[in-house]
């Protein structure tokens, strides 16, 4: 299966695109014409439709499951430590200072994750593309003159979904990374990952500049950098083609190839789209990103799924915190309520805020009946959003015929006015030139 089901099983999944976009344009979803219309979806809208299709198909059989993501902006500098920006961080000056640092993952000692870097709960296939958008928003770009939006950074767009199955008294204990070595069949909770890459594509320091003079010094630093990571990252796929070890294949030289370790030659499945220009004057460019592709391509990644203690669990903590949220609704309302008015507004401002909490729980705790309901609602959300696009390309035709117009009339008006004019000059015995 794809990528987005071993992640849903609990596996890692990687997709990777060397110079490209992630497209989440969905080119129109009217009900007559949705199969045409899910033809042109980019890879998140894809994988986030197919997340939501796995959940609701296995929670049927009693598993419940827990999808959060995260957005990571690596920046590479010249000769310089890699700069790591949340790009869903709330704006909060507690959360934007917060420093995110690449360490080996406590879940997954084969593995890095980045320390401090937010995850944000999802309910629907609708709101994961929400926060891709929101955070290529803040992703930087440059203008060049080979680019209007010239990615300036390596992104990493991580979906993480946790899986609760329904135990056993006869389910095996299974191996797990924490403080134990196996997970009792009572809290047997799996983590799967799903990492979608966006690698700025490799620059060339003489044939692209910056459209603005006075970037072009920065622009030129910002080349060097990418450039640096995207050959770290080479190497490492070098190494592990040669025969090294995961622990010399050197990983550890950019944040980028820790972060990707579980997806090159680890435990995760990977999938790599190469995007290259057609024109002949960037042969060599597409030459290199082939060569990549290629050598990409022989890195041999075995699959394994991932377990971990109950304690580590973020649905387990969400299913705990629903249950305090509950037994603290019922105390509240076993309480006498007593003649003070302010003890009796604040009792009942409580009581809305655990009902809210207790809500959003629910809702994140995707079951068979949410998980579908998620999906009806995406579909609606396209549907409206391809109702804005019609409206869109409407208005755009009706434009184009106006500037149509005008620009006949303004033709016709020149002609008219060059004719007047050759016969003045005709008058003068004077001949135009054309």
């Amino acid at each position: 299966g794809p990528p987005q089901e071993s992640a849903g099983r609990g596996g890692r999944g990687g997709g990777g695109g060397e110079g490209g976009e992630t497209s989440l344009e969905d080119g129109g979803a009217a009900a007559e014409d949705r199969g045409k219309a899910e033809r042109h979806h980019g890879i998140a809208q894809r994988a986030a439709r197919r997340i939501f299709e796995f959940v609701r198909d296995r929670a049927g059989c009693g598993e419940v499951f827990a999808v959060e993501a995260s957005f990571l902006e690596i920046c590479p500098h010249e000769g310089g430590r890699d700069a790591l920006v949340d790009l869903l961080a709330e704006a909060s000056e507690e959360a934007l200072s917060t420093k995110l640092e690449v360490r080996q993952d406590p879940l997954n000692p084969r593995a890095f994750s980045c320390e401090g870097l937010r995850r944000l709960p999802i309910a629907s296939p609708s709101e994961l593309c929400e926060a891709l958008e929101l955070g290529r928003r803040r992703a930087a770009v440059l203008e060049t003159t080979r680019n209007r939006s010239s990615s300036r950074s390596h992104c990493l767009f991580i979906i993480r979904v946790e899986r609760m199955s329904p135990a056993t008294s006869d389910s095996p204990a299974l191996p797990c990374f924490g403080k134990q070595d196996r997970v009792a069949p009572s809290s047997r909770v799996s983590v799967g990952k799903l990492v979608l890459v966006d690698l700025a594509g490799s620059e060339s320091l003489k044939k692209v500049l910056a459209r603005d003079e006075a970037c072009e010094d920065m622009r030129r630093k910002q080349a060097i950098g990418i450039n640096r990571a995207l050959a770290s990252l080479g190497a490492v796929v070098n190494n592990l083609n040669a025969g090294f070890e995961c622990s010399s294949a050197g990983f550890r030289s950019s944040a980028l190839t820790m972060l990707l370790k579980d997806c090159l030659g680890g435990r995760a499945r990977a999938l790599l789209i190469a995007t290259m220009s057609p024109e002949a004057e960037w042969a060599s460019e597409t030459f290199t990103t082939l060569t990549f592709a290629q050598q990409m391509m022989q890195v041999r990644n075995v699959e394994q799924a991932t377990y971990v203690d109950g304690s580590k669990s973020t649905l387990v903590q969400m299913q705990q915190r629903q249950l305090q949220c509950m037994q603290k609704l019922q105390e509240q309302q076993q309480q006498p309520t007593g003649n003070d008015t302010s003890e009796q507004a604040r009792g009942g401002q409580e009581c809305q805020r655990l009902q809210g909490e207790v809500a959003s729980l629910e809702r994140h705790l995707l079951t068979k009946d949410s998980a579908a309901a998620a999906l009806l609602g995406s579909v609606g959300t396209l549907e409206a959003e391809a109702a804005r696009r019609r409206k869109m390309e409407e208005v755009k035709d009706e434009v184009s015929k106006v500037m149509a117009q005008e620009f006949a009339a303004l033709q016709e008006q020149s002609c008219k006015d060059f004719e007047g004019l050759r016969q003045l000059l005709e008058g003068r015995g004077m001949a135009p030139s054309c």
